[in-house]
């Protein structure tokens, strides 16, 4: 008997030997558990432990001893056995889960691929999207981990859950009433491991794979929309891929198993029809979520594959092979017959370092030379790229690098979704894009910058979440939604990815569930905290005017001519002055100016043929001088800078379009300019010579309502900053974007972050700006005494210069262009990135910043005028000198200029019939 014993022990010691220099496979699309790794790392002295424990239960006298103090607690034995045997029979019958009833269900477009459709969107554009962060509901009972991106079809959410620990392997496919967050129905059989595979359902099937990344035999499901099973089919490998359901097959990759053709419905026998089956050893490490349209199946191979493929789909046939310099993980999109994809090095969990450490140890251990090595560790560095193909014939039309890998979908704000690029309607969702987001592709990277690139491969814009992207983001008509690495979901502006909101989705360290934008609401899964349904739908998102020293546009089409169509006011009156740039307010115009020598705010009505009294909607006073800034507005919030330098009321106010009573004000001390800027969130604003502050509206209310202030009949409370930042002598209009604050002082270029006042970077300057900076995706453009120069975003340097002489005015610039007035009369059209000189105009006499609007440029000579791309002559667009000089930039608002000119005030020019 000791013999045996002795021989047991040594073979648990044995064991815990192998368990302790044993290590998993290398991961490429792994999803781990955090605390499952600690673990491991004491696992082997836990094992030791643990085997001294059961060594005693050998013994003779362990069961003896353990059978008498039973015996003689009975009752509490017989409580205790009933008590886990409740706990567990409740927790697998779902004890714990209920919640909201489920309404009735409602139907909806299917939800055939990953994302919903072709563009890969992940939204159905179908109610106003969300413009405030709440919380709706949570679903999270035993289901706490979800990776997988929800599917809403109707008012039914699908979407799968996975529980991995020490212990447990276990998973769920759950359906959830959208509206109220109550279960429906749950499959979940005792062997159904956890699940990182997406659901993607239509014409009442519901497929999906099973497993993790280690996962050696799991299945692809069939359910029909009642959580029954219809058939299963187990592979030799992971199914993390979400299938794509087509003319009744589903196409489904299976990782090392290679790549399924499966009929929906099953054979005579209840079991599967594979139609074909590609093997694992040619097609290798099938991860991506895959498409299939117009016969043709278009996937990525991920490591040991380094391919884009075009199959066709009634056959697997081979029709093309693209090869790649990088894995292959990101789901290919599809629109106007162009197909787009993301690669490089990296995934999920692990970096491209990472990878390559891991590769290299390999390489070492099996030999390799030095040449080998070398290659592979410059082969295998941080890269990411974003190809766009010709689908019918694999030929590559472009890429577009990035820092890092691109894992996520590549998201196509318009299209047809064909591959011939006609105007079939949309598989998925029977919705037109809107026009905000045409011609445009969408995708996050590992770098955290999120990018919106034209589909002729161009950056437009770019924004950064100084963290990594790696789920793909949620784009509707007027909003994207992005989720970050570590737990953050972002609501940005389509058009400008300008931040509007971000809220915390909890706890964890791997958020990888791509968000869905569906009745008005985000779903998007947590690594503890469940399925969370976020948003408040049917606010409009109200519109933000700053830096209206440049002027201003909202987006609006400018008609093909313009005429006058009214000024104020109508008689000439040299006692009215307007002291500093015009802002859209409201519904209305804001009008800094003096009259009769007294300083006040006025708000003058849009209308046509208004009399100048009925004109005015409002007019705010103050007695003494006043000095007054360019002002700004959101919504119905106006921002402007009134007072004298030193005066004890010299202050930053804030004004409500109700009444136009002061809400708030901010002191500004002896030496501020007043200059300020204003994003969504925040007012940047010279505190004094050397000081910037940050202002928060949004903390300026809470303060309100802490005095029992607001819009209506408040007098106004004073506020404190949110941070200040001691910077330098300067004085000039700072520009926000992506999260950076650049700044420019006499001496210096800085970028702060906007959140904190924190100095990321600061680089001197051999001449003092003359205006203030205006912010590229990739740079900060600056007019100098000598011209234009472009310093770069990551660190200040200059990227470009141009020796053009001083200006006469602030320049202007979108992602491609520089527009400028040189005070040489000289309108200067240059290329952003390289300061190329696209177009030039001589001998223009007006002084105000030139304006761009798409493929035009307006700007004043004597006239209105307008410069076509392409052309290298300008027109007259509205005969508009006769009504004198004009003092203030342009500002195009629903289709009219509006501008004032020294001797006829305020001016609204337009399309003849308004």
């Amino acid at each position: 008997m000791a013999k045996v014993r002795v021989g047991l022990l040594y073979l648990f010691l044995a064991g815990v030997w192998l368990a302790a220099l044993s290590r998993p496979a290398e991961a490429v699309v792994p999803v781990l558990v955090g605390p499952l790794q600690a673990l491991l790392a004491i696992l082997p002295s836990l094992l030791i432990a643990l085997g001294g424990m059961l060594l005693a239960f050998f013994r003779p006298s362990f069961y003896k001893k353990l059978a008498v103090f039973l015996w003689n607690q009975k009752v509490f034995s017989l409580c205790l056995i009933a008590g886990m045997t409740g706990l567990v029979f409740l927790s697998r019958a779902g004890w714990g889960t209920s919640g909201p009833a489920a309404s009735e269900m409602r139907a909806g477009s299917d939800w055939p691929v990953f994302r919903g459709g072709l563009e890969r969107r992940g939204a159905v554009l179908d109610a106003p999207e969300p413009t405030l962060p709440e919380v709706v509901w949570s679903f999270k009972s035993d289901a706490k981990c979800i990776y997988a991106s929800p599917a809403v079809i109707g008012n039914r959410l699908y979407v799968t859950t996975a529980e991995k620990g020490v212990f447990a392997d276990r998973g769920a496919v759950l359906c959830l009433d959208a509206e109220t967050g109550g279960e429906v129905w749950r499959y979940s059989p005792r062997n159904f491991r956890a699940t990182f595979s997406s659901p993607s359902v239509k014409d009442g099937y519901l497929v999906v794979g099973e497993g993790l990344h280690y996962t050696t035999d799991a299945r692809i499901n069939c359910l029909d929309l009642k959580g029954n099973l219809l058939w299963e089919l187990r592979t030799k490998s992971h199914v993390e891929s979400a299938p794509c359901i087509y003319n009744g097959r589903v196409y489904v990759g299976a990782g090392d198993d290679g790549y399924y053709c499966i009929d929906l419905k099953p054979g005579p026998d209840g079991k599967p029809n594979v139609v074909w089956h590609l093997d694992g050893k040619k097609y290798p490490d099938c991860e991506t979520a895959h498409l299939v349209a117009d016969g043709m199946v278009f996937l990525g191979l991920g490591m040991a594959g380094n391919a884009i493929l075009g199959l066709d789909a009634e056959t697997g046939k081979e029709l093309w092979r693209l090869d790649a310099p990088y894995p292959v993980f990101a789901p290919p999109a599809l629109a106007d017959g162009k197909l787009y994809v993301g690669m490089g090095n990296g995934n999920y969990v692990e970096t491209a370092e990472q990878v390559r450490d891991n590769v290299l140890k390999k390489m070492r251990d099996a030999g390799k030379s030095q040449a080998e090595l070398a290659d592979a560790e410059k082969r295998l560095g941080p890269a990411g790229e974003v190809w766009c193909i010709e689908p019918k014939t694999g030929k590559k039309l472009w890429d577009f690098k990035t820092p890092q890998v691109v894992l996520g979908a590549i998201v196509v704000g318009g299209g047809s979704g064909t591959v011939g690029g006609t105007s079939a309607s949309r598989e998925s969702r029977g919705t037109e894009a809107p026009p905000t987001t045409e011609d445009r592709i969408y995708f996050g990277a590992r770098d955290g910058q999120f990018y919106c690139v034209s589909t002729a491969g161009k950056l437009l814009k770019s924004w950064h979440a100084h963290e990594p992207i790696l789920a793909s983001p949620a784009v509707g008509g007027e909003f994207a939604y992005v989720v970050t690495n570590s737990g953050r979901l972002h609501c940005l502006k389509a058009d400008t990815l300008e931040p509007v909101w971000d809220v915390s989705l909890g706890q964890g360290a791997n958020f990888i569930s791509s968000p869905t934008l569906a009745l008005g609401h985000i779903y998007v899964g947590t690594e503890q905290d469940g399925l969370k349904c976020i948003g408040r739908r049917g606010e409009k998102l109200p519109p933000l005017w700053t830096g209206m020293e440049r002027g201003g546009s909202d987006g609006s089409s400018l008609p093909e001519r313009g005429q006058l169509l009214w000024r104020y006011p109508k008689e000439t009156n040299d006692k009215f002055v307007v002291t500093a740039p015009i802002v859209p307010w409201g519904d209305g115009l804001a009008v800094p100016c003096t009259l009769d020598g007294k300083a006040m705010l006025l708000k003058l009505k849009l209308g046509r043929g208004l009399e100048d009294a009925h004109r005015v909607a409002l007019k705010e006073q103050w007695d003494g001088p006043m000095r007054i800034a360019p002002a700004a507005s959101l919504g119905e919030a106006a921002f402007i800078e009134l007072g004298s330098d030193g005066a004890a009321y010299h202050g930053f106010h804030c004004y409500y379009d109700d009444g136009g009573m002061k809400v708030w004000a901010f002191y500004l001390r002896t030496g501020a300019s007043g200059s300020a800027a204003l994003d969504r969130r925040h007012v940047y604003v010279w505190h004094d010579a050397k000081t910037l502050a940050c202002v928060s509206p949004e903390g300026a209310a809470t303060v309100m309502r802490k005095h029992g202030g607001g819009p209506k009949g408040c007098t106004g409370v004073f506020i404190p900053p949110v941070w200040k930042a001691e910077i330098g002598a300067g004085g000039l209009p700072p520009a926000p974007g992506e999260g950076i604050l650049s700044v420019a002082t006499r001496t210096e270029l800085l970028a702060l972050d906007d959140s904190t006042g924190t100095v990321l970077w600061r680089v001197p300057l051999k001449e003092t700006p003359l205006f203030g900076p205006v912010r590229l995706p990739k740079g900060i453009v600056l007019a100098t005494p000598k011209g234009i120069a472009v310093h770069k975003i990551v660190d200040g340097s200059v990227a470009w210069a141009v020796d053009c002489g001083p200006l006469a005015a602030p320049l202007n610039a979108d992602a491609d262009r520089i527009a400028a007035i040189t005070k040489s009369g000289e309108l200067l059209l240059l290329a952003a990135s390289d300061g190329r000189q696209l177009a030039k105009v001589s001998d223009v006499a007006g002084r105000v910043p030139p304006l761009l609007l798409g493929d035009k440029v307006l700007f004043v000579n004597k006239d209105l005028t307008l410069l076509r791309e392409g052309e290298d002559v300008p027109v007259q667009w509205a005969r508009t000198a006769w009504l004198g000089n004009v003092i203030t930039p342009l500002v195009l608002l629903d289709g009219c200029v509006y501008f004032v000119t020294a001797e006829k005030g305020v001016v609204c020019v337009g399309a003849g019939r308004r």
